[in-house]
């Protein structure tokens, strides 16, 4: 198991902000899914100054899936969440809108599926966030 510390996050998302800030990417909505997402989503909109929203994707732990709210999202939305493990949630997202640009804090994907990602750990071991403990 690794602990990720919160000074790591701090740092995670000073990443994740260079990268969208070097490619010029316009950011006008972060929205973060429910639930390891929704920390990284609210520090990377505080930080961009947009609006922030959430949405629920569940797979794991149960089967509740924002679906229409994911259509309805447009151009200049980032979705962030805390991991791209199997790659399940961003594939299912990306199916259903591929106007979006996906922001993750850990990449565990040989084949990148996001936009952008601070750290890229190509290992099974479980990631235990801060607001995990």
């Amino acid at each position: 198991m690794i602990y990720i510390s919160w000074y790591e996050i701090d740092d995670y998302i000073d990443s994740i902000i260079e990268q969208i800030e070097e490619t010029g990417t316009e950011v006008k909505k972060v929205v973060g899914i429910a639930r390891g997402g929704l920390i990284p989503a609210v520090m990377i909109s505080h930080r961009l100054r947009c609006d922030f929203d959430m949405v629920c994707w569940q797979t794991r732990d149960g089967n509740i899936q924002d679906i229409e709210k994911i259509k309805s999202l447009n151009k200049g939305t980032l979705i962030v969440d805390d991991i791209c493990d199997t790659g399940k949630t961003i594939a299912d997202i990306k199916e259903l809108n591929d106007n979006l640009k996906y922001a993750v804090l850990i990449n565990k994907q040989e084949v990148p599926m996001v936009d952008f990602s601070a750290k890229n750990l190509y290992n099974s071991d479980w990631i235990c966030y801060p607001w995990e403990r």
